[in-house]
Protein backbone atom coordinates (compact mmCIF):
# COMPACT_ATOMS: atom_id res chain seq x y z
CA UNK A 1 0.00 0.00 0.00
CA UNK A 2 1.33 3.04 -0.95
CA UNK A 3 1.20 6.22 1.32
CA UNK A 4 1.12 9.78 0.09
CA UNK A 5 2.94 12.72 2.43
CA UNK A 6 -0.44 14.14 2.88
CA UNK A 7 -1.10 10.78 4.83
CA UNK A 8 2.47 10.99 6.41
CA UNK A 9 1.65 14.50 7.44
CA UNK A 10 -1.52 13.63 9.06
CA UNK A 11 0.21 10.90 10.94
CA UNK A 12 3.02 12.77 11.81
CA UNK A 13 0.40 15.31 13.64
CA UNK A 14 -1.73 12.99 14.55
CA UNK A 15 1.14 10.55 16.74
CA UNK A 16 3.39 13.91 17.44
CA UNK A 17 6.38 11.79 15.40
CA UNK A 18 8.47 13.07 12.96
CA UNK A 19 7.77 12.72 8.87
CA UNK A 20 11.21 10.17 8.86
CA UNK A 21 10.01 7.98 12.51
CA UNK A 22 6.18 8.58 10.44
CA UNK A 23 7.57 6.77 7.38
CA UNK A 24 9.75 4.19 8.89
CA UNK A 25 6.53 2.94 10.83
CA UNK A 26 5.00 2.47 7.60
CA UNK A 27 7.52 0.79 5.66
CA UNK A 28 7.46 -2.01 8.60
CA UNK A 29 4.31 -3.23 7.11
CA UNK A 30 3.62 -4.07 10.88
CA UNK A 31 6.82 -6.16 11.64
CA UNK A 32 7.34 -4.09 14.44
CA UNK A 33 10.25 -2.05 13.19
CA UNK A 34 12.10 -1.04 9.97
CA UNK A 35 13.82 -3.08 7.69
CA UNK A 36 17.59 -3.28 7.27
CA UNK A 37 18.38 -0.70 5.32
CA UNK A 38 16.25 1.58 6.68
CA UNK A 39 18.27 1.33 10.00
CA UNK A 40 21.29 2.91 8.24
CA UNK A 41 19.52 5.17 6.41
CA UNK A 42 17.99 6.37 10.05
CA UNK A 43 21.64 6.12 11.38
CA UNK A 44 22.92 8.19 8.52
CA UNK A 45 20.28 10.86 8.43
CA UNK A 46 20.59 13.97 11.03
CA UNK A 47 18.74 13.10 14.04
CA UNK A 48 14.89 13.87 14.52
CA UNK A 49 13.14 16.69 15.56
CA UNK A 50 12.14 16.53 19.70
CA UNK A 51 8.70 14.98 20.73
CA UNK A 52 6.96 14.78 23.76
CA UNK A 53 8.74 12.91 26.33
CA UNK A 54 5.96 11.18 28.00
CA UNK A 55 4.85 9.34 24.36
CA UNK A 56 5.42 6.01 24.98
CA UNK A 57 4.74 5.50 21.33
CA UNK A 58 7.32 7.90 19.84
CA UNK A 59 10.05 6.04 22.28
CA UNK A 60 9.14 2.90 20.63
CA UNK A 61 9.42 3.60 17.46
CA UNK A 62 12.46 5.78 17.83
CA UNK A 63 14.46 2.78 19.62
CA UNK A 64 13.83 0.98 16.22
CA UNK A 65 15.03 3.55 14.27
CA UNK A 66 18.19 4.32 15.56
CA UNK A 67 21.37 2.21 14.98
CA UNK A 68 21.56 -0.90 17.51
CA UNK A 69 23.94 -0.18 19.83
CA UNK A 70 26.63 -3.25 20.39
CA UNK A 71 24.27 -5.32 22.69
CA UNK A 72 24.76 -8.59 23.67
CA UNK A 73 23.03 -12.01 22.77
CA UNK A 74 21.99 -14.96 25.20
CA UNK A 75 22.77 -16.81 21.57
CA UNK A 76 26.29 -17.09 19.79
CA UNK A 77 25.91 -16.02 16.37
CA UNK A 78 28.88 -16.77 13.45
CA UNK A 79 31.13 -14.79 13.34
CA UNK A 80 32.65 -13.06 9.70
CA UNK A 81 36.11 -12.34 8.96
CA UNK A 82 36.01 -8.68 10.46
CA UNK A 83 33.96 -9.64 13.76
CA UNK A 84 36.45 -12.24 14.66
CA UNK A 85 39.22 -9.76 14.36
CA UNK A 86 37.34 -7.69 17.22
CA UNK A 87 39.63 -6.60 19.92
CA UNK A 88 36.40 -7.22 22.21
CA UNK A 89 34.00 -9.33 20.47
CA UNK A 90 30.22 -10.34 21.81
CA UNK A 91 30.20 -12.42 25.24
CA UNK A 92 27.70 -14.57 25.72
CA UNK A 93 24.97 -13.88 28.00
CA UNK A 94 24.92 -15.05 31.72
CA UNK A 95 22.50 -18.27 31.45
CA UNK A 96 20.80 -18.64 35.08
CA UNK A 97 22.18 -21.20 36.86
CA UNK A 98 20.67 -24.84 37.42
CA UNK A 99 18.78 -24.99 40.16
CA UNK A 100 17.10 -21.53 40.23
CA UNK A 101 13.70 -22.85 38.33
CA UNK A 102 12.42 -21.25 41.49
CA UNK A 103 12.38 -17.97 40.18
CA UNK A 104 10.14 -18.73 37.61
CA UNK A 105 8.69 -22.20 38.51
CA UNK A 106 6.96 -21.24 42.26
CA UNK A 107 6.92 -25.51 42.80
CA UNK A 108 10.79 -24.89 41.97
CA UNK A 109 12.63 -27.42 39.70
CA UNK A 110 10.81 -30.71 39.73
CA UNK A 111 13.91 -32.51 38.35
CA UNK A 112 15.94 -31.39 41.30
CA UNK A 113 16.79 -33.08 44.20
CA UNK A 114 15.04 -32.21 47.43
CA UNK A 115 16.26 -32.92 50.52
CA UNK A 116 13.74 -33.50 53.61
CA UNK A 117 14.22 -33.45 57.75
CA UNK A 118 13.16 -36.35 59.73
CA UNK A 119 9.59 -37.00 60.45
CA UNK A 120 8.51 -37.19 63.96
CA UNK A 121 5.18 -37.66 65.70
CA UNK A 122 2.56 -34.19 66.37
CA UNK A 123 4.24 -32.55 69.69
CA UNK A 124 1.14 -31.35 71.51
CA UNK A 125 2.41 -31.11 75.17
CA UNK A 126 -0.26 -32.15 78.12
CA UNK A 127 -3.51 -29.76 78.14
CA UNK A 128 -7.00 -30.13 78.61
CA UNK A 129 -10.21 -32.17 76.81
CA UNK A 130 -13.09 -30.79 76.30
CA UNK A 131 -16.25 -31.99 74.15
CA UNK A 132 -19.36 -30.76 71.84
CA UNK A 133 -22.01 -32.77 70.56
CA UNK A 134 -23.41 -36.46 71.33
CA UNK A 135 -22.50 -38.57 74.40
CA UNK A 136 -24.59 -41.29 73.17
CA UNK A 137 -22.91 -42.67 70.08
CA UNK A 138 -25.57 -45.40 69.75
CA UNK A 139 -27.87 -42.91 67.81
CA UNK A 140 -25.79 -41.03 65.86
CA UNK A 141 -26.37 -41.64 61.85
CA UNK A 142 -29.47 -43.86 62.33
CA UNK A 143 -33.04 -43.05 61.37
CA UNK A 144 -35.04 -44.53 64.61
CA UNK A 145 -33.67 -43.09 68.10
CA UNK A 146 -34.46 -44.97 71.35
CA UNK A 147 -37.72 -43.67 72.73
CA UNK A 148 -36.41 -42.85 75.81
CA UNK A 149 -33.97 -40.54 73.93
CA UNK A 150 -34.11 -37.08 75.33
CA UNK A 151 -31.65 -34.63 73.52
CA UNK A 152 -31.29 -32.78 76.68
CA UNK A 153 -29.47 -35.25 78.75
CA UNK A 154 -27.15 -36.51 75.73
CA UNK A 155 -25.63 -33.75 73.84
CA UNK A 156 -23.42 -31.04 75.01
CA UNK A 157 -24.50 -28.49 73.31
CA UNK A 158 -21.58 -26.26 74.52
CA UNK A 159 -17.46 -27.21 74.50
CA UNK A 160 -17.30 -28.79 78.05
CA UNK A 161 -14.71 -30.38 80.13
CA UNK A 162 -14.90 -33.93 79.59
CA UNK A 163 -14.14 -35.77 82.79
CA UNK A 164 -11.41 -33.70 84.29
CA UNK A 165 -11.67 -35.83 87.40
CA UNK A 166 -10.19 -38.72 85.28
CA UNK A 167 -6.51 -37.17 84.67
CA UNK A 168 -5.49 -35.26 87.79
CA UNK A 169 -1.95 -35.93 86.94
CA UNK A 170 -1.67 -37.17 83.54
CA UNK A 171 -2.40 -34.61 80.91
CA UNK A 172 -3.59 -35.54 77.43
CA UNK A 173 -1.19 -35.25 75.25
CA UNK A 174 -2.55 -36.78 71.61
CA UNK A 175 -6.46 -36.70 70.65
CA UNK A 176 -7.95 -38.70 67.90
CA UNK A 177 -11.42 -38.24 65.82
CA UNK A 178 -12.53 -38.57 62.36
CA UNK A 179 -15.46 -37.76 60.21
CA UNK A 180 -16.62 -41.11 59.83
CA UNK A 181 -15.96 -42.36 63.43
CA UNK A 182 -18.74 -42.18 66.14
CA UNK A 183 -15.92 -43.07 68.91
CA UNK A 184 -12.79 -41.20 70.07
CA UNK A 185 -9.59 -41.88 71.60
CA UNK A 186 -7.03 -40.04 73.37
CA UNK A 187 -3.67 -40.57 75.01
CA UNK A 188 -2.59 -39.14 78.30
CA UNK A 189 0.81 -40.16 80.42
CA UNK A 190 1.33 -42.75 77.29
CA UNK A 191 -1.89 -44.72 78.37
CA UNK A 192 -4.75 -44.83 75.60
CA UNK A 193 -8.44 -43.89 76.58
CA UNK A 194 -11.10 -44.84 74.40
CA UNK A 195 -14.66 -43.93 74.35
CA UNK A 196 -17.99 -43.53 72.33
CA UNK A 197 -19.58 -46.39 69.76
CA UNK A 198 -17.97 -49.55 70.61
CA UNK A 199 -19.90 -52.52 68.40
CA UNK A 200 -17.23 -53.88 66.10
CA UNK A 201 -14.64 -53.95 68.77
CA UNK A 202 -13.04 -50.86 67.50
CA UNK A 203 -12.17 -49.99 71.68
CA UNK A 204 -9.70 -52.79 71.41
CA UNK A 205 -9.86 -54.89 74.50
CA UNK A 206 -13.04 -53.33 76.00
CA UNK A 207 -16.50 -54.96 76.62
CA UNK A 208 -17.96 -54.94 72.98
CA UNK A 209 -20.77 -52.63 73.83
CA UNK A 210 -22.83 -49.86 71.89
CA UNK A 211 -21.65 -47.34 73.51
CA UNK A 212 -18.85 -46.45 76.46
CA UNK A 213 -20.08 -43.44 77.73
CA UNK A 214 -16.86 -42.00 79.46
CA UNK A 215 -13.00 -42.41 78.20
CA UNK A 216 -11.96 -45.90 79.57
CA UNK A 217 -8.08 -46.65 79.43
CA UNK A 218 -7.29 -49.88 77.19
CA UNK A 219 -4.92 -52.87 77.32
CA UNK A 220 -2.00 -52.48 74.19
CA UNK A 221 0.35 -55.07 74.29
CA UNK A 222 3.50 -52.58 74.57
CA UNK A 223 5.87 -51.47 76.75
CA UNK A 224 6.35 -48.08 75.77
CA UNK A 225 4.50 -44.95 75.76
CA UNK A 226 1.90 -44.38 73.29
CA UNK A 227 2.52 -40.94 71.11
CA UNK A 228 -0.24 -41.29 68.07
CA UNK A 229 -3.61 -42.85 67.42
CA UNK A 230 -5.96 -42.51 64.56
CA UNK A 231 -9.53 -44.00 64.39
CA UNK A 232 -12.02 -44.74 61.29
CA UNK A 233 -15.51 -46.13 60.55
CA UNK A 234 -15.05 -49.58 62.48
CA UNK A 235 -11.31 -49.30 63.53
CA UNK A 236 -8.60 -47.55 65.38
CA UNK A 237 -4.39 -47.29 64.93
CA UNK A 238 -2.11 -46.69 67.84
CA UNK A 239 1.23 -46.15 67.49
CA UNK A 240 4.01 -46.47 70.31
CA UNK A 241 8.00 -44.10 71.24
CA UNK A 242 9.20 -47.05 69.41
CA UNK A 243 7.30 -46.61 65.98
CA UNK A 244 5.32 -49.80 66.58
CA UNK A 245 1.86 -49.78 65.04
CA UNK A 246 -1.19 -51.51 66.64
CA UNK A 247 -4.91 -51.88 65.24
CA UNK A 248 -8.34 -53.04 66.60
CA UNK A 249 -11.88 -53.44 65.15
CA UNK A 250 -13.52 -54.07 61.79
CA UNK A 251 -10.78 -55.59 59.49
CA UNK A 252 -13.16 -56.97 56.55
CA UNK A 253 -11.32 -55.14 54.08
CA UNK A 254 -7.73 -55.89 55.84
CA UNK A 255 -8.31 -51.54 56.86
CA UNK A 256 -6.70 -52.60 60.19
CA UNK A 257 -3.23 -53.62 58.33
CA UNK A 258 -2.56 -57.11 60.31
CA UNK A 259 -1.84 -59.12 57.21
CA UNK A 260 -4.64 -61.60 58.27
CA UNK A 261 -8.89 -61.18 56.54
CA UNK A 262 -9.94 -61.87 59.90
CA UNK A 263 -13.03 -59.63 60.21
CA UNK A 264 -13.15 -58.52 63.64
CA UNK A 265 -10.02 -57.70 65.50
CA UNK A 266 -11.26 -58.03 69.26
CA UNK A 267 -7.80 -56.97 70.65
CA UNK A 268 -4.94 -54.84 69.86
CA UNK A 269 -2.75 -56.84 67.20
CA UNK A 270 0.66 -55.11 65.79
CA UNK A 271 0.26 -53.94 62.32
CA UNK A 272 2.49 -55.37 59.41
CA UNK A 273 4.31 -53.07 57.24
CA UNK A 274 5.54 -54.02 54.12
CA UNK A 275 6.79 -51.80 50.71
CA UNK A 276 6.02 -50.91 46.88
CA UNK A 277 7.19 -54.14 45.00
CA UNK A 278 7.55 -51.83 42.11
CA UNK A 279 9.79 -50.27 44.28
CA UNK A 280 12.55 -53.67 44.32
CA UNK A 281 14.55 -53.89 41.51
CA UNK A 282 13.79 -57.59 41.28
CA UNK A 283 9.90 -57.19 41.58
CA UNK A 284 9.97 -58.87 44.93
CA UNK A 285 8.73 -57.10 48.21
CA UNK A 286 11.37 -54.58 49.63
CA UNK A 287 12.87 -55.33 53.23
CA UNK A 288 13.52 -52.68 55.57
CA UNK A 289 16.84 -52.45 54.96
CA UNK A 290 16.70 -51.59 51.32
CA UNK A 291 14.39 -48.91 52.81
CA UNK A 292 17.13 -47.26 54.74
CA UNK A 293 16.84 -49.40 57.61
CA UNK A 294 14.48 -50.06 60.52
CA UNK A 295 10.92 -48.59 59.52
CA UNK A 296 9.02 -46.55 62.24
CA UNK A 297 5.85 -45.02 62.19
CA UNK A 298 4.99 -41.62 62.86
CA UNK A 299 1.45 -40.42 61.82
CA UNK A 300 -1.85 -42.43 60.90
CA UNK A 301 -5.02 -41.39 59.63
CA UNK A 302 -7.98 -43.66 58.96
CA UNK A 303 -10.76 -42.97 56.55
CA UNK A 304 -13.99 -45.31 56.41
CA UNK A 305 -12.56 -48.33 55.09
CA UNK A 306 -9.05 -47.76 54.49
CA UNK A 307 -5.90 -46.38 56.85
CA UNK A 308 -3.16 -44.24 55.73
CA UNK A 309 0.07 -44.29 57.58
CA UNK A 310 3.77 -42.21 57.16
CA UNK A 311 7.01 -43.72 58.91
CA UNK A 312 9.82 -41.41 60.06
CA UNK A 313 11.20 -40.83 56.94
CA UNK A 314 8.12 -39.50 55.37
CA UNK A 315 7.17 -42.49 53.15
CA UNK A 316 4.01 -43.26 52.40
CA UNK A 317 1.61 -46.33 53.42
CA UNK A 318 -1.30 -47.17 52.79
CA UNK A 319 -3.80 -50.35 53.44
CA UNK A 320 -7.83 -51.45 53.05
CA UNK A 321 -9.63 -51.11 50.59
CA UNK A 322 -9.28 -50.03 46.73
CA UNK A 323 -12.67 -49.04 45.82
CA UNK A 324 -12.34 -45.33 44.48
CA UNK A 325 -8.47 -45.24 44.53
CA UNK A 326 -8.27 -44.55 48.41
CA UNK A 327 -5.31 -46.80 48.81
CA UNK A 328 -3.35 -44.72 46.48
CA UNK A 329 -2.10 -48.18 44.12
CA UNK A 330 -3.16 -46.47 40.31
CA UNK A 331 -6.22 -49.11 40.00
CA UNK A 332 -9.29 -50.07 42.52
CA UNK A 333 -8.98 -54.09 41.24
CA UNK A 334 -12.36 -54.36 40.96
CA UNK A 335 -13.80 -57.88 40.10
CA UNK A 336 -16.99 -59.83 40.16
CA UNK A 337 -17.27 -61.74 43.00
CA UNK A 338 -21.10 -62.63 41.99
CA UNK A 339 -23.19 -61.82 39.69
CA UNK A 340 -24.21 -57.92 39.89
CA UNK A 341 -22.00 -57.80 42.88
CA UNK A 342 -18.40 -55.96 42.41
CA UNK A 343 -15.43 -56.47 44.63
CA UNK A 344 -12.19 -54.36 44.83
CA UNK A 345 -8.80 -55.14 45.62
CA UNK A 346 -7.72 -55.30 49.22
CA UNK A 347 -4.10 -54.35 51.14
CA UNK A 348 -4.37 -56.55 54.45
CA UNK A 349 -0.79 -54.45 55.19
CA UNK A 350 0.84 -51.37 54.81
CA UNK A 351 2.66 -51.23 51.62
CA UNK A 352 4.82 -48.17 50.31
CA UNK A 353 3.49 -45.97 47.61
CA UNK A 354 5.68 -44.41 45.76
CA UNK A 355 4.58 -42.68 42.41
CA UNK A 356 3.09 -39.32 42.54
CA UNK A 357 2.04 -37.62 39.95
CA UNK A 358 0.38 -34.86 37.76
CA UNK A 359 -2.63 -33.75 35.21
CA UNK A 360 -0.29 -30.83 33.84
CA UNK A 361 0.98 -32.97 30.62
CA UNK A 362 -0.79 -36.63 30.88
CA UNK A 363 0.27 -39.40 28.71
CA UNK A 364 3.85 -38.89 28.28
CA UNK A 365 4.94 -41.97 30.66
CA UNK A 366 4.78 -45.40 29.46
CA UNK A 367 1.63 -46.57 31.50
CA UNK A 368 0.58 -43.26 33.21
CA UNK A 369 -2.12 -42.40 30.12
CA UNK A 370 -4.75 -42.80 32.55
CA UNK A 371 -3.30 -41.66 35.69
CA UNK A 372 -1.18 -38.53 34.43
CA UNK A 373 2.70 -37.96 34.94
CA UNK A 374 4.70 -39.23 37.03
CA UNK A 375 6.33 -36.70 38.71
CA UNK A 376 10.51 -36.52 38.79
CA UNK A 377 12.17 -38.35 41.32
CA UNK A 378 8.72 -39.95 42.99
CA UNK A 379 10.02 -42.35 44.95
CA UNK A 380 12.24 -39.63 46.47
CA UNK A 381 9.11 -37.39 47.35
CA UNK A 382 8.56 -37.33 51.60
CA UNK A 383 5.41 -35.90 53.21
CA UNK A 384 4.43 -34.68 56.64
CA UNK A 385 0.76 -34.16 57.12
CA UNK A 386 -1.93 -36.82 56.54
CA UNK A 387 -5.91 -36.75 56.72
CA UNK A 388 -8.51 -38.52 56.17
CA UNK A 389 -12.39 -38.20 54.85
CA UNK A 390 -14.42 -40.47 54.41
CA UNK A 391 -13.07 -41.96 51.30
CA UNK A 392 -10.08 -39.47 49.91
CA UNK A 393 -6.86 -38.52 51.36
CA UNK A 394 -5.04 -35.25 51.40
CA UNK A 395 -1.46 -34.90 51.83
CA UNK A 396 1.21 -32.38 52.68
CA UNK A 397 4.72 -32.22 51.53
CA UNK A 398 7.52 -32.30 54.36
CA UNK A 399 9.31 -29.20 54.59
CA UNK A 400 12.71 -29.24 52.33
CA UNK A 401 15.69 -28.16 53.86
CA UNK A 402 16.59 -25.57 50.78
CA UNK A 403 13.27 -23.90 51.52
CA UNK A 404 11.33 -24.96 48.12
CA UNK A 405 7.76 -24.38 48.20
CA UNK A 406 5.78 -27.53 49.88
CA UNK A 407 3.35 -29.26 47.64
CA UNK A 408 -0.06 -30.56 48.63
CA UNK A 409 -1.41 -34.16 47.37
CA UNK A 410 -4.87 -35.65 47.05
CA UNK A 411 -6.46 -39.08 45.68
CA UNK A 412 -9.29 -41.47 46.28
CA UNK A 413 -12.95 -40.15 45.94
CA UNK A 414 -13.66 -36.81 43.97
CA UNK A 415 -17.17 -36.60 44.82
CA UNK A 416 -18.33 -32.69 45.20
CA UNK A 417 -14.85 -31.54 44.10
CA UNK A 418 -13.37 -33.02 47.53
CA UNK A 419 -10.12 -33.47 45.87
CA UNK A 420 -9.55 -29.83 44.53
CA UNK A 421 -8.60 -30.85 41.14
CA UNK A 422 -11.94 -29.02 39.86
CA UNK A 423 -13.70 -32.12 38.55
CA UNK A 424 -15.30 -35.13 40.31
CA UNK A 425 -13.55 -37.45 39.15
CA UNK A 426 -11.69 -39.91 41.21
CA UNK A 427 -7.61 -40.13 41.53
CA UNK A 428 -6.09 -43.71 41.72
CA UNK A 429 -2.48 -42.37 42.60
CA UNK A 430 -1.62 -39.36 44.67
CA UNK A 431 -2.22 -36.16 42.48
CA UNK A 432 -0.17 -32.63 43.14
CA UNK A 433 -3.18 -29.89 43.63
CA UNK A 434 -1.83 -27.65 40.92
CA UNK A 435 -3.87 -24.50 42.86
CA UNK A 436 -0.81 -24.69 45.91
CA UNK A 437 1.46 -24.58 42.84
CA UNK A 438 1.35 -20.59 41.90
CA UNK A 439 3.12 -17.85 42.34
CA UNK A 440 0.68 -16.83 45.19
CA UNK A 441 1.86 -19.83 47.25
CA UNK A 442 6.00 -19.50 46.57
CA UNK A 443 6.67 -17.80 50.39
CA UNK A 444 2.89 -19.28 51.27
CA UNK A 445 2.99 -22.67 50.91
CA UNK A 446 0.66 -25.94 52.59
CA UNK A 447 1.71 -26.66 56.00
CA UNK A 448 -1.11 -28.91 57.38
CA UNK A 449 -4.09 -30.98 55.63
CA UNK A 450 -7.24 -31.52 57.15
CA UNK A 451 -10.41 -33.52 55.90
CA UNK A 452 -14.04 -33.37 56.55
CA UNK A 453 -16.09 -36.75 55.60
CA UNK A 454 -16.06 -34.90 51.70
CA UNK A 455 -14.72 -31.63 52.17
CA UNK A 456 -10.48 -30.84 52.75
CA UNK A 457 -8.79 -28.07 53.92
CA UNK A 458 -4.61 -27.05 53.62
CA UNK A 459 -3.28 -23.87 56.18
CA UNK A 460 -0.45 -22.35 55.12
CA UNK A 461 2.30 -21.09 56.38
CA UNK A 462 0.76 -17.78 56.82
CA UNK A 463 -1.94 -19.12 59.03
CA UNK A 464 -4.12 -18.72 56.19
CA UNK A 465 -7.47 -21.52 55.55
CA UNK A 466 -8.38 -22.94 52.05
CA UNK A 467 -10.98 -25.30 51.83
CA UNK A 468 -12.77 -27.12 48.98
CA UNK A 469 -15.73 -29.61 48.89
CA UNK A 470 -19.18 -30.03 50.31
CA UNK A 471 -19.85 -30.31 54.05
CA UNK A 472 -23.74 -29.71 53.85
CA UNK A 473 -26.30 -31.08 51.98
CA UNK A 474 -27.99 -28.07 50.58
CA UNK A 475 -25.78 -25.85 48.47
CA UNK A 476 -23.42 -26.35 45.60
CA UNK A 477 -19.60 -27.52 45.98
CA UNK A 478 -16.33 -25.80 46.13
CA UNK A 479 -14.83 -27.60 43.07
CA UNK A 480 -10.91 -26.08 44.23
CA UNK A 481 -9.40 -24.30 47.19
CA UNK A 482 -10.89 -21.52 48.51
CA UNK A 483 -10.02 -18.93 51.07
CA UNK A 484 -12.11 -18.23 53.95
CA UNK A 485 -12.53 -14.62 53.49
CA UNK A 486 -14.53 -14.42 56.77
CA UNK A 487 -10.49 -15.47 59.06
CA UNK A 488 -8.40 -13.72 56.37
CA UNK A 489 -9.93 -10.44 56.10
CA UNK A 490 -9.54 -9.72 59.52
CA UNK A 491 -6.41 -11.05 60.19
CA UNK A 492 -6.96 -14.37 62.22
CA UNK A 493 -3.87 -17.11 62.06
CA UNK A 494 -5.70 -20.16 61.99
CA UNK A 495 -3.93 -23.04 63.81
CA UNK A 496 -5.78 -26.13 63.51
CA UNK A 497 -9.30 -26.59 61.85
CA UNK A 498 -11.00 -29.89 61.01
CA UNK A 499 -14.61 -31.14 59.49
CA UNK A 500 -17.14 -33.58 60.80
CA UNK A 501 -19.73 -35.44 59.01
CA UNK A 502 -21.57 -31.76 58.07
CA UNK A 503 -19.06 -29.10 60.45
CA UNK A 504 -16.63 -27.67 60.04
CA UNK A 505 -14.12 -25.74 63.30
CA UNK A 506 -11.40 -23.66 63.17
CA UNK A 507 -9.46 -21.78 66.35
CA UNK A 508 -6.75 -19.29 65.70
CA UNK A 509 -3.47 -18.87 67.80
CA UNK A 510 -5.18 -16.28 69.74
CA UNK A 511 -7.86 -17.91 71.12
CA UNK A 512 -10.52 -17.15 68.64
CA UNK A 513 -12.89 -20.19 67.81
CA UNK A 514 -15.57 -20.70 64.65
CA UNK A 515 -17.54 -22.88 63.42
CA UNK A 516 -20.07 -23.73 60.88
CA UNK A 517 -22.53 -26.24 58.42
CA UNK A 518 -24.82 -28.54 60.28
CA UNK A 519 -25.04 -29.75 63.84
CA UNK A 520 -27.92 -31.83 64.64
CA UNK A 521 -26.20 -32.70 68.25
CA UNK A 522 -24.66 -29.54 69.43
CA UNK A 523 -21.39 -30.18 67.90
CA UNK A 524 -21.26 -26.55 66.40
CA UNK A 525 -21.18 -25.82 70.43
CA UNK A 526 -23.19 -22.40 70.23
CA UNK A 527 -24.72 -23.13 73.21
CA UNK A 528 -28.04 -24.12 74.98
CA UNK A 529 -30.33 -21.93 72.56
CA UNK A 530 -27.77 -21.31 70.04
CA UNK A 531 -28.39 -21.70 66.57
CA UNK A 532 -28.14 -26.12 64.90
CA UNK A 533 -26.67 -24.76 61.13
CA UNK A 534 -24.69 -21.52 60.05
CA UNK A 535 -24.11 -21.11 56.62
CA UNK A 536 -20.76 -18.68 57.47
CA UNK A 537 -18.41 -18.94 60.47
CA UNK A 538 -19.38 -17.85 63.43
CA UNK A 539 -18.13 -17.29 66.98
CA UNK A 540 -17.96 -20.23 69.25
CA UNK A 541 -19.17 -18.32 72.77
CA UNK A 542 -18.66 -21.15 75.25
CA UNK A 543 -15.00 -21.63 74.07
CA UNK A 544 -14.12 -17.63 73.68
CA UNK A 545 -10.44 -16.25 74.76
CA UNK A 546 -9.37 -20.43 75.37
CA UNK A 547 -6.19 -21.63 73.53
CA UNK A 548 -7.18 -24.64 71.62
CA UNK A 549 -3.69 -26.11 70.35
CA UNK A 550 -5.89 -29.09 68.13
CA UNK A 551 -9.53 -29.57 67.48
CA UNK A 552 -11.23 -32.66 65.93
CA UNK A 553 -14.48 -33.12 64.40
CA UNK A 554 -16.38 -36.88 64.81
CA UNK A 555 -19.24 -37.84 63.42
CA UNK A 556 -22.42 -36.02 65.53
CA UNK A 557 -19.27 -34.62 67.90
CA UNK A 558 -16.14 -32.27 68.41
CA UNK A 559 -13.20 -32.26 70.50
CA UNK A 560 -11.37 -29.29 71.60
CA UNK A 561 -7.55 -30.17 72.87
CA UNK A 562 -6.48 -27.24 74.96
CA UNK A 563 -2.87 -26.52 75.46
CA UNK A 564 -0.58 -26.88 78.50
CA UNK A 565 0.23 -23.27 78.27
CA UNK A 566 -1.60 -20.55 80.01
CA UNK A 567 -3.31 -23.80 81.96
CA UNK A 568 -4.44 -21.95 84.57
CA UNK A 569 -5.82 -18.38 82.76
CA UNK A 570 -7.67 -21.54 80.67
CA UNK A 571 -9.42 -22.86 83.55
CA UNK A 572 -10.85 -19.66 85.00
CA UNK A 573 -12.01 -18.60 81.37
CA UNK A 574 -13.75 -21.82 81.27
CA UNK A 575 -15.10 -21.12 84.63
CA UNK A 576 -16.44 -17.81 83.22
CA UNK A 577 -17.96 -18.87 80.34
CA UNK A 578 -19.77 -21.96 81.60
Amino acid sequence: MVHTEDDVKKLSHQLGLAPDEVRAMLESQGGGGPSSTTRRSAASAPPPKKTRVDDAWGDFVREETQAPAATTSKYKQPQSASSSSSPNPPKEAKKDPPGNAAATNPAGNLAAERKYGPVSPLETGGGLLAQSGILDAEVVGRTKRPASYRPQCYDLETPTLLCPSLFPKRKVSFVAASPSSCHSMCIAGGIAYGWGRNEQSQLGGLPARRTVWTPTPMEVPTTSDLVAAAVGKGHSLLIDADGVGYAAGFNKFGQCAVNTSIETINKWRKIIVGSDVSASPSGNEATAASLGGEIRLAHVACGENFSVALDSAGRLYTAGSGENGCTGAGYTGEYFVAANKIAFSMDMKFTRRSRFVTRQNTGTVAGDSDNGETLPRSSEIRLASISCGRNHTVAVEAECKNGTPRRAFSWGSGAYGCLGHRVQADEYLPRVIDNFSTNIFSKNSPAKASCGSQCSMIITQSGHLYYWGKHKTAGEATMYPTIIDQLANNGHIVATVSGGNQTVVACTNNGVSVSWGNGLHGELGYGKNGAKSSSKPKFIEGIDAVIVRQVLCGYGHTLFFCCRRKMKRTRRLWRKCQ
